[in-house]
């Protein structure tokens, strides 16, 4: 998973997400930050890449970040450390 960018605002932030295993027709993804959901709403704009519009919301240094598919969360994750929301 590659997130971008790795600086956002704990007032909410618009990331773009790349991964695997979801397209465009895909229900319920989300991305997740240590079990919390991120993001209040998603926009899959192709397959393997969408949009993330963050809650209003600290995200620790460290937190295990992981799509979720339908509550779920996928094989792969991102640690936090590498994207920091200030």
């Amino acid at each position: 998973m590659l997130i971008e960018p790795s600086v956002g605002s704990a007032g909410g932030t618009k990331i773009n997400v790349w991964g695997t295993g979801f397209g465009p027709s895909t229900p319920d993804i989300n991305l997740r930050a240590d079990g919390d959901e991120l993001c209040h709403s998603v926009e899959i704009y192709e397959y393997g890449k969408f949009w993330c519009y963050t809650n209003a919301m600290d995200v620790a240094n460290g937190a295990v970040m992981t799509i979720t598919l339908d509550g779920s969360a996928d094989s792969n994750s991102f640690v936090a450390s590498d994207a920091v929301f200030e």
